[in-house]
């Protein structure tokens, strides 16, 4: 992909190397992650910091900041304009955050 396009604009440079990053990294986590859907009842601590990139010691808000960059980075609005597949993987990937930081709170 050369150029991408988003509400009738080209995407800016730094914006467009992000949006490459977020595209290689739901492409790469697309073949293990097509036989289980995300599920609460198959999170575990380890998995939901994982998910969120955090460590054991983080505190509450520490959580909320990187379950909200999180979100913002895998939204599937970002990757809408670029197709049916994408946007899905990015939908999947926002409910696998979604859940981490359920799990997190709630324990």
């Amino acid at each position: 992909v050369n150029d991408f396009e988003r509400n009738d604009r080209l995407i800016e440079d730094d914006q467009d190397d992000e949006l490459r990053r977020i595209i290689d990294e739901l492409n790469n986590s697309k073949a293990k992650d097509d036989a289980e859907e995300p599920s609460f009842g198959s999170m575990t601590y380890e998995k939901a910091i994982a998910i969120l990139g955090i460590n054991h010691n983080s505190t509450g808000n520490e959580i909320k900041s990187a379950y909200l960059n999180k979100i913002k980075e895998y939204h599937p609005d970002k990757v809408a304009s670029l197709g049916d597949e994408l946007k899905r993987l990015a939908e999947k990937k926002t409910l696998e955050i979604n859940l981490a930081y359920q799990f997190l709170t709630k324990a």
